[in-house]
């Protein structure tokens, strides 16, 4: 602990990979990851892993203190040495997610596509999957929204 009464947080290194993006790279605190069979945590010190992602949601609280959500349709986490990092089919910020789950409401009041189904995420296609986590997302950013 430092003389001013704040606990340190210790932080790892995190490192978000996607094909036809910039990496992201961040010292966190905490990673929230998709994984294949329910929701996984990481802090520092983790025991080494390496975890299947499904569609969902990141999130990520940075040394900063701020939270960072990010919408993925899978990949792959490994941490190892305090070093976390995550290779993901796709990767949306919030404001990519806005303008996508637009779009998407207007091609379904167009008709042009329909709704997608709620069947299991392993049975999406991938533009399936891609419409199910930014709808995903989407509701959860409205939700935050309308509690502030």
């Amino acid at each position: 602990m430092s003389g001013s009464g704040e606990i340190q947080k210790k932080t790892f290194r995190l490192t978000m990979v996607v094909l036809a993006k910039p990496n992201i790279y961040m010292d966190a605190i905490s990673v929230t990851i998709p994984a294949w069979h329910g929701y996984m945590g990481f802090l520092c010190d983790r025991a080494p892993i390496i975890a299947l992602m499904t569609t969902g949601i990141i999130s990520i609280t940075a040394k900063s203190g701020d939270i960072y959500y990010y919408a993925t349709t899978g990949g792959i986490a490994r941490f190892t040495d305090n070093n976390l990092v995550i290779l993901c089919d796709t990767l949306f910020t919030e404001e990519e997610t806005v303008v996508l789950a637009q779009k998407y409401e207007q091609l379904i009041a167009e008709g042009t596509i329909p709704p997608v189904p709620l069947k299991e995420v392993v049975l999406m296609t991938e533009e399936e999957k891609k419409y199910y986590v930014i709808g995903k997302f989407y509701e959860r950013i409205k939700a935050t929204q309308e509690d502030e």
